[in-house]
């Protein structure tokens, strides 16, 4: 056996083992999203999209070069094999810029952005991103050829100019989404905040400078190289076997969302955005204040300046957290409270007794302070 060849198979193994874990990974963040529903963000939600796409992409990798290692190809018949591979790499190469800036559009317009539906979301981002997909995939059908090729992926199942200009596109895509990374990070870092959220924040700049990295490791070096084996013709034969090895790239980012996501966060992304908007919402008001979110609310709860601190306390973890947990808080609620609704009978109103408004407010402010519960944004 040559080295050439040698070479080959060591590429085949290490495809079919990320294959096996981008996969087992891939569904594993899918029914993560959909059996933790305080993870079901709309971010969450590309990502389990993007997921998807990344098991075709996966197994497009192993479809060949596999078991039929050394041998070579008609460009047109490898195209026909490997069409649902192009359309999702296309599908998964965009909704990759739709993801980043879906986070861009969180950080700057956060109200805006709780005001948009998941639906309209889903549906207005998924248009382009399913006509980019089909528009790619016939422009490959309609360029290719019967020239004789050793690799068959999507690159190369396109004609010779049409293969570069598809990695050219792919290219300047994926520098987009590493400007606006880098624009995302400097805006967290620019903000003005207090000292006990500026903890959370560098966590949060730290797992977005960690996605970057493994973004630039993965999918934009496996573009690049793409594009030099594409361009050179002729080179070294110690080149051409370092080259083989770019579908190592390709294969580590359609394999690497779930495993990141363990990295980055034990509660995962969409949990760590429900912490910011806490933070946000502390640094809004001057973020002079050096207790937490938990500890503020507690002081609302017991506040005896007024009955109108309580109900903005609850306000707030109303429009936070999610409607299965309101319950959970409502026992917190002051006895006074409870006692006015389930009384049934209306006492006439005399001068010794007072509406139910003042007697709301006096047994309000003589209620005892709530115990310290468990809190997390």
């Amino acid at each position: 056996m040559d080295t050439r060849l040698t070479n080959l198979y060591v590429a085949a193994i290490y495809k079919v083992i990320l294959c096996i874990f981008g996969i087992i990974g891939n569904m594993l963040f899918i029914h993560l999203i959909y059996r933790r529903k305080q993870l079901q963000s709309k971010t969450s939600i590309f990502q389990c999209i993007q997921c998807f796409f990344h098991i075709f992409c996966s197994i497009g990798t192993v479809q060949n070069g596999v078991i039929d290692i050394g041998d070579t190809y008609i460009r047109s018949e490898c195209f026909n094999q490997i069409t649902y591979y192009v359309f999702f790499q296309a599908a998964q190469g965009l909704l990759m810029l739709h993801i980043v800036l879906d986070i861009w559009f969180f950080v700057k317009f956060p109200i805006v952005y709780r005001n948009i539906s998941k639906t309209k979301s889903i549906i207005f981002s998924g248009i382009p991103i399913l006509i980019f997909s089909i528009f790619t995939t016939l422009y490959g059908f309609f360029t290719t050829n019967d020239d004789t090729i050793y690799s068959c992926s999507p690159p190369f199942a396109f004609g010779p100019k049409a293969g570069v200009l598809y990695k050219y596109l792919f290219i300047v895509l994926a520098l987009i989404i590493i400007i606006i990374y880098c624009i995302i990070i400097r805006s967290f870092k620019t903000r003005n905040i207090s000292t006990t959220s500026q903890i959370s924040f560098k966590k949060t700049i730290t797992r977005l400078q960690l996605t970057v990295l493994i973004f630039f490791l993965s999918w934009f070096v496996s573009q690049v190289l793409g594009l030099i084996i594409l361009e050179i013709s002729n080179y070294p034969k110690w080149l051409g076997m370092l080259l083989v090895h770019n579908v190592f790239f390709v294969c580590l980012s359609y394999s690497n969302t779930f495993y990141v996501t363990l990295l980055k966060s034990k509660d995962f992304y969409s949990t760590s955005r429900r912490r910011l908007q806490g933070i946000m919402w502390r640094s809004s008001r001057g973020g002079n204040s050096n207790s937490s979110t938990q500890d503020q609310l507690i002081s609302m709860f017991s506040s005896k300046q007024s009955v109108y601190i309580r109900a903005i306390g609850f306000i707030y973890i109303r429009y936070t957290q999610p409607p299965e947990d309101l319950w959970n808080w409502l026992k917190y609620l002051p006895a006074a409270v409870v006692t006015v609704f389930a009384t049934t009978a209306k006492p006439s109103r005399t001068a010794k007794q007072p509406t139910r408004r003042r007697r709301v407010a006096v047994l309000c402010r003589r209620a005892k302070p709530s115990p310290k519960v468990s809190f997390s944004l």
